[in-house]
């Protein structure tokens, strides 16, 4: 190969290694205004939905596009946008609510349309303006079709007929109902173009503003990620195409069979998702959902049969026909709403996160870590200046300026200590799986240490536990039902007090100082009191940057993440993977450079 010929493949390895590292700084820009915006929709939209604000989802929208219009007056990187999009849309995935389908696609779409407009006038301020005003109008369109999907076609006519009614008995004929749509989404605009204005503002402003050192405010990072398993929560991936073609067909069919076989349809399949999924099924409960439906059904019976004209007004006729329309329309949105809760369910798969996380998703996940770690910066910065109503625009400039600090802080030191998680019920085999883990990665060199607690049964009951040393292998009992003198009990089990303080000194920094991975089992209700492996575990949060892998009982996983501050985790539930493919990626995280780390099939 010639001197010109190595230059050059330099050059294009170069470039290569180039645009990948563009890549990883837009998302992890990304990442840190995604947190921001996410910060934003936690602690304004909670306010604005409890005092029951009137059109709440727009001011939330046009925040929201003044906040993209302000950072990419800072960061102006093709691309940002829509990423920090994704990113706030995904960690509105992993909240507890049962609603998150609808705001992931309306925050994501704000974000396009945003981008679209900034991209087709060249990143122009008209555009900025032109974006913002499109991004919040989103709203109103995402709004309509809602409505369509879960209510259907005849939705749009019992529209017409309403507004008719109105018209003719107010006497305002000239302004037609396609007009007033048309009015609607004109005001959604102006909402957006004040909001663009005001994000050009506030990022000039915080142009304008002395730079803050990256990383000079160190604050707490609380990590978390998309694979995080919901606790509590039975998932089974078969049924999501299900969910989806039972939805699909019973909407083709729902208005075409009689209106007591459709009844008949939506109540057996609401009855499943209930028994399945109890959280979709509490929405039913809802007043306020009963009161739409009673008011569709009332309205359907006296609009869609007839309304004659005559010269003294409107005379309105009840219809059966038209109530017949209204109850379809009633059951139809019943099925639309378990139907999509219960598809909301399912989309948090663990086995579904891990298999987008190995192949599709990683740089988005990796982004979204980055965007919890903002978070509670992001949070704590809100906080603080609430009470700067005096100068909104300098206030929200002070909290653009900071983004290159958040930057710093949310990427992670190399180094940092990693948490792995293994997570089931109990006896579901935790420590089962654990053990061929460790078989297999001390096999692979991974220098393992720590303890295991393993079980012993007797007449089909679990009777006793075990305490043992990884590395040495020695075992000594832990627990059992047989009362003992000096002993701490948790339910029907007595813990031996040596025991415990064996296990403790086992997890001293000394002993592992040439382990490469500590192994706690288990970290649970004991541990929670301050008790069991506690101590040992607030010594290795503290002292020492040990690799962890933890056995957590499910249920209690949030609490021990928080409780001990771990960061971020990478979690598996029992059944999840087979040991060797998690033994395989533990190992590739810790020795990324092993080669027997990049093949499962060596483990």
């Amino acid at each position: 190969m010639s001197i010109c010929d190595t230059a050059s493949s330099a050059k294009t390895i170069a470039a290569i290694g180039g645009r990948a590292a563009g890549r990883e700084d837009i998302w992890a820009k990304a990442a840190v205004v995604g947190g921001l915006w996410a910060s934003i929709e936690i602690i304004l939209g909670s306010f604005l939905h409890n005092l029951r604000v009137p059109m709440s989802g727009t001011i939330l929208s046009a925040i929201g596009a003044a906040l993209l219009v302000a950072t990419y007056r800072k960061w102006s990187q093709p691309g940002l946008l829509w990423r920090a999009g994704a990113v706030c849309a995904l960690m509105k995935s992993i909240s507890p609510s049962a609603v998150i389908l609808g705001p992931m696609v309306g925050i994501f779409m704000e974000s396009l349309l945003l981008e679209i407009g900034i991209r087709v006038f060249l990143g122009s301020r008209l555009g900025c303006i032109l974006g913002a005003g499109l991004a919040v109008s989103w709203t109103l369109i995402q709004r309509a079709v809602n409505l369509l999907i879960t209510f259907g076609a005849d939705l749009v006519q019992l529209y017409l007929r309403l507004y008719d009614f109105a018209a003719r008995s107010l006497g305002v004929e000239r302004i037609g109902a396609l007009d007033l749509v048309l009015i609607l989404f004109l005001i959604h605009f102006m909402f957006g173009v004040v909001a663009g204005i005001v994000g050009l503002l506030i990022g000039a402003r915080a142009n304008r503003l002395p730079a803050v050192v990256p990383g000079a405010s160190r604050e707490t990072v609380f990590r978390k990620t998309v694979t995080d398993k919901p606790t509590g929560q039975r998932f089974r991936l078969v049924l999501l195409p299900v969910h989806i073609a039972v939805l699909v067909t019973a909407l083709m069919v729902l208005d075409r069979i009689p209106i007591w076989l459709s009844a008949g349809v939506v109540t057996v399949y609401v009855g499943l998702v209930g028994w399945r999924y109890p959280g979709p099924v509490r929405r039913l409960g809802r007043p306020f959902f009963w009161v739409q439906i009673v008011l569709l059904t009332i309205l359907s019976g006296l609009l869609l049969g007839s309304i004659a004209s005559t010269r003294t007004g409107t005379d309105v006729q009840w219809s059966t026909a038209g109530l017949l329309t209204g109850c379809r329309m009633s059951l139809r949105a019943a099925l639309v709403v378990i139907g999509f809760s219960a598809i909301c369910v399912e989309l948090r798969n663990p086995v579904l996160l891990g298999w987008f996380y190995e192949r599709r998703l990683k740089s988005v996940l990796a982004a979204l870590e980055g965007g919890f770690a903002a978070l509670p910066m992001a949070t704590a910065e809100l906080t603080k200046r609430t009470a700067s109503w005096r100068d909104p625009i300098g206030s929200a400039a002070g909290v653009i300026q900071r983004l290159d600090d958040w930057l710093a802080q949310t990427r992670a030191p190399a180094g940092s200590r990693g948490v792995f998680v293994v997570t089931g019920v109990q006896q579901s085999g935790k420590t089962t799986l654990v053990t061929n883990m460790v078989a297999r990665l001390q096999q692979a060199g991974v220098r393992v240490g720590g303890i295991l607690a393993p079980g012993h049964w007797t007449d089909n009951r679990r009777s006793a536990f075990d305490l043992v040393d990884i590395r040495t292998g020695v075992r000594i009992p832990l627990c059992s039902l047989d009362p003992v003198d000096t002993s701490v009990t948790l339910g029907p089990f007595h813990f031996s007090l040596s025991a415990l303080e064996s296990g403790n000194r086992l997890l001293e920094s000394e002993i592992l100082s040439d382990s490469d991975l500590v192994v706690v089992d288990e970290v649970g209700p004991l541990e929670l009191q301050g008790l069991g492996w506690s101590p040992a575990l607030s010594r290795l949060r503290g002292e020492s940057q040990k690799n962890l892998l933890l056995v957590v009982r499910a249920g209690l996983f949030e609490r021990v993440l928080q409780q001990w501050q771990l960061g971020a985790a990478r979690v598996w539930a029992v059944g999840e993977a087979p040991a060797s493919e998690i033994a395989a990626e533990i190992a590739l995280t810790l020795q990324p450079n092993y080669p027997e780390a990049r093949c499962s099939k060596s483990f």
